[in-house]
């Protein structure tokens, strides 16, 4: 069979040494950091960010399964550990646990993972992103979430968590913007469009918010948080009949 982290490493080098002539060593070690030596942990990692991107209750216990039993294969490595934050967070806003207990789980679990690597982008988004929920404490979670970017400048969830709270305090076009750069960077994920429709909708830009909900929905079938964001912008834009239809369907899917 094919080996993943070998083609991992080969990509690596050939976008470092062809595409990005001008990295710095620092920049090339990133690049190269793939995490972990443990093929099966890095697959169990895959499996557990797959069923994030499901984006619905239901797949959150699978992938807290996937990314434990990454972190027990390789306890040093800390990308199922920013993972399992990140389901913990989302465990909170879709209600499947109490959001209280589910950030400060979160919060304790991206301590740890600085803890193994504190060079991630990709912990201090998700840690951003507690503090924004849970302390509305918006100076030091736009702090954590610009260093995000910065160490981490492609992932999409650090634009995505910069966004948030820039739509939070009504920094509209500075949000969006943010939203945007973040369906770029991962523009195969109906979640990305999904986040998008969310961000137009608390814009009031109703008819955007729309058009992105449906293109969500159509890339993912079943799909019951798409299905409630559509509802959302369709009662926004008056068209109620269809709106009770998607909601009822999404309720029938996330009971």
């Amino acid at each position: 069979e094919s080996d993943l982290l070998t083609l991992e490493d080969k990509i690596s080098d050939q976008v470092a040494n062809s595409l990005l002539p001008q990295l710095t060593t620092e920049e090339r070690s990133r690049l190269d950091r793939r995490g972990t030596n443990n093929l099966d942990a890095y697959r169990a990692y895959l499996r557990g960010r797959f069923f994030v991107s499901r984006f619905s209750g239901e797949q959150l216990p699978l992938a807290i399964e996937a990314f434990n039993e990454a972190a027990r294969l390789d306890p040093k490595y800390a990308y199922p550990v920013i993972g399992l934050a990140d389901v913990y967070v989302w465990s909170g806003i879709f209600g499947e646990i109490p959001s209280r207990a589910a950030l400060a789980t979160a919060t304790e679990l991206i301590q740890r993972a600085i803890e193994i690597d504190n060079s991630l982008g990709e912990a201090y988004a998700v840690l951003s992103f507690c503090i924004f929920l849970s302390a509305w404490n918006w100076q030091d979670a736009e702090y954590l979430a610009l260093k995000a970017i910065e160490l981490s400048p492609n992932y999409p969830f650090a634009h995505e968590c910069y966004s948030n709270m820039l739509t939070g305090q009504g920094r509209f076009a500075e949000g969006i913007a943010e939203i945007v750069k973040a369906e770029e960077l991962d523009p195969f994920s109906p979640r990305a469009k999904l986040i998008t429709a969310f961000t137009y909708y608390h814009a009031r830009r109703y008819t955007e918010a729309l058009e992105k909900a449906r293109a969500a929905n159509r890339m993912q079938d079943n799909f019951s948080g798409g299905l409630w964001h559509l509802g959302n912008a369709l009662i926004a834009v008056g068209e109620h009949a269809e709106a009770v239809e998607v909601l009822r369907e999404s309720s029938r899917l996330w009971p």
